[in-house]
């Protein structure tokens, strides 16, 4: 028995796999980050079956990545998974390497991030009656999720006690219970507010039916495919997050501040957004602020 052997622990792959995730629950990630990663690990053991960790071969872990070649973004995301898990296993002595990081990254395809234009938007708002609870209502959603870029379950979480009214201030419980402030300007306060008012009440959810009971996420996405089916506009949640990030650079902000209003762990994914900028927007920004031209 080599030196090696005597430092791995014989674990099957499918028990390393539960341990790995339950310290993903205990780390209190997100349970969309638990299951995109219990997803890909669980095929990998249907091609390779259920073995002892380290007795996966560099050649295990190629074919799986290049199974579904013709979905780049697949290959990716399996190798993000494989690569997390092994340091894990590294860390518990189930594995002596990666080998995972002995392949090269697969390429990211280049994705266009679709926005919401301004024109687009005004016809989403003019499907709210002004003068029902329910326009009010989806109309001041409306404009939070294009003012803010929050997340569709931190909208659907929201609670009274969540908004600073006055200061334009809202509370926002992101992924992994990390809690953020972020801002609404006047035009969504005022909404806001108008909307508080019909609702009632002074506890609970923010949003209610029209029987005053909480809404979920899903009630929020039926609305946003009621007002796709009406207009032909797609509208989701994550669609005016996109829209709200790129906004928000076009008109100077930067990415560490971006950063923290949409509530990201890095900058990776706001370096995404700044991809769908183009040269008419770089040559805008010089226009605005041109070194010389800031001189005189």
């Amino acid at each position: 028995m080599s030196v090696l052997d005597n430092l791995i622990s014989k674990v099957a792959y499918s028990q390393a796999v539960a341990e790995f995730l339950m310290e993903l629950r205990i780390g209190n990630r997100s349970k969309k980050t638990i299951y995109y990663y219990q997803c890909h690990l669980s095929d990998f053991q249907k091609m390779r079956g259920d073995v002892v960790v380290s007795a996966v071969t560099i050649q295990d872990i190629r074919q799986f990545l290049s199974e579904k070649s013709g979905k780049p973004w697949v290959m990716t995301a399996r190798y993000v998974s494989m690569r997390a898990f092994y340091n894990w296993a590294i860390r518990q002595h189930y594995a002596v390497f990666n080998l995972v990081e002995q392949l090269p990254v697969p390429k990211k395809p280049k994705r266009v991030i679709p926005t919401i234009d301004v024109e687009d938007f005004k016809r989403l708002l003019a499907c709210c009656p002004k003068d029902t609870y329910l326009g009010k209502r989806n109309t001041a959603m409306l404009l939070m999720l294009y003012d803010t870029g929050i997340r569709l379950d931190e909208l659907a979480k929201m609670t009274l006690h969540d908004i600073d009214i006055e200061q334009g201030l809202i509370k926002v419980m992101g992924k992994g219970q990390k809690e953020r402030i972020v801002r609404m300007g006047d035009t969504t306060k005022r909404t806001l507010w108008s909307y508080i008012r019909m609702r009632g009440g002074s506890i609970g959810g923010l949003w209610l039916t029209e029987e005053r009971r909480p809404i979920t996420q899903a009630t929020i996405v039926i609305m946003l495919r009621k007002l796709e089916k009406r207009t032909g506009i797609s509208c989701s949640a994550h669609k005016f997050r996109h829209t709200f990030a790129i906004n928000m650079l076009r008109q100077g902000c930067n990415v560490f501040e971006l950063q923290q209003l949409l509530g990201h762990s890095s900058l990776e994914m706001v370096k995404n957004y700044t991809k769908t900028l183009n040269t008419d927007d770089a040559l805008k920004a010089h226009a605005r602020f041109s070194p010389v031209d800031r001189l005189i």
